[in-house]
């Protein structure tokens, strides 16, 4: 059984049945790069930081996706009202 309190945070956060997480825009932005075919270094010169520092955002990403490949998360994605959203816009 969980304490109370700890119940709330977990409901808080969505921790319990959660499907998607929250992707903020530099992580929609960085999918969307993905998803046109960027190299994590054609990213990483976009968005002006190392292929390391898209690798740790791409961990946070598939993590918020609940996914643990580039394939799954793509899928994933495209199948998302982020990526419809961001397509309506082009």
């Amino acid at each position: 059984m969980l304490p109370l309190s700890v119940y709330r945070h977990v409901q808080l956060n969505g921790e319990f049945g959660r499907e998607e997480g929250v992707l903020n825009g530099d992580e929609q932005f960085i999918m969307n790069l993905i998803v046109n075919g960027a190299t994590y270094e054609q990213i990483a010169e976009q968005i002006n930081t190392s292929k390391r520092t898209v690798e740790n955002y791409l961990r946070k990403i598939y993590e918020k996706l609940g996914v643990r490949s580039k394939v799954e998360a793509l899928e994933k994605y495209i199948k998302s009202p982020y990526y419809s959203s961001c397509q309506r816009r082009e």
